[in-house]
């Protein structure tokens, strides 16, 4: 079922949105596992991780700025004072995080006292680490380190509660409410405006 343009988002915010969070699945589902991997097993995924983290930095930037030059559409009527609250709450962290979260990875290798270059993307380049962290004394990289470690874990278990309540309150609008909550964030073809 198609929805009028004013009630879908735009091809560009759908393909972001999407992008987005299967990298952020992708990280938050093996950011755990890698840990406890050594040698080239843990740099593979420890690479692919990065990669994917810094994938969504850049992407969210991208969404952000066409998010203040392209108007969502509005939430929809039938949703409560409570629940318009709760969205417009969930999805502004969401959009925090997807800046907070891989800037704190970035800086964890930035401030790492391993030798080497910055964070792998893709196996094509080194990111370059932070100046202002990797010029740090030892003792402060140090602290800095153990720092951006437990704002990355904190944050991340954060963003984890989020996407589960956004996904959980995409499914109650689409099956319990009876609301056409995935062609809104869905590709497919728009009505056009009555």
């Amino acid at each position: 079922m198609g929805l009028t343009t004013d009630r879908r988002y735009t091809n560009v915010a759908i393909a972001l949105h999407w992008i987005i969070a299967a990298c952020i699945v992708f990280n938050l589902s093996t950011g755990q596992y890698m840990e406890g991997l050594k040698g080239e097993p843990k740099h593979l995924w420890v690479s692919l991780h990065s990669s994917a983290g810094l994938t969504v930095l850049v992407l969210s930037f991208a969404r952000v700025a066409w998010r203040l030059t392209h108007r969502p559409p509005a939430l929809d009527e039938h949703l409560t004072r409570l629940e318009k609250f709760a969205a417009e709450a969930v999805h502004g962290l969401l959009y925090v995080l997807m800046i907070v979260v891989p800037l704190a990875g970035w800086s964890i290798s930035s401030a790492s006292t391993r030798p080497g270059a910055g964070a792998e993307l893709y196996f094509l380049m080194y990111v370059p680490k932070i100046w202002l962290l990797k010029a740090l004394p030892m003792a402060e990289k140090i602290a800095v380190h153990d720092q951006a470690v437990w704002l990355h874990m904190v944050s991340a278990w954060t963003m984890c509660a989020l996407v589960v309540g956004h996904v959980l309150g995409a499914l109650k609008h689409q099956f319990f409410d009876r609301q056409p909550q995935f062609a809104r964030m869905w590709f497919g073809q728009a009505k056009p405006e009555a």
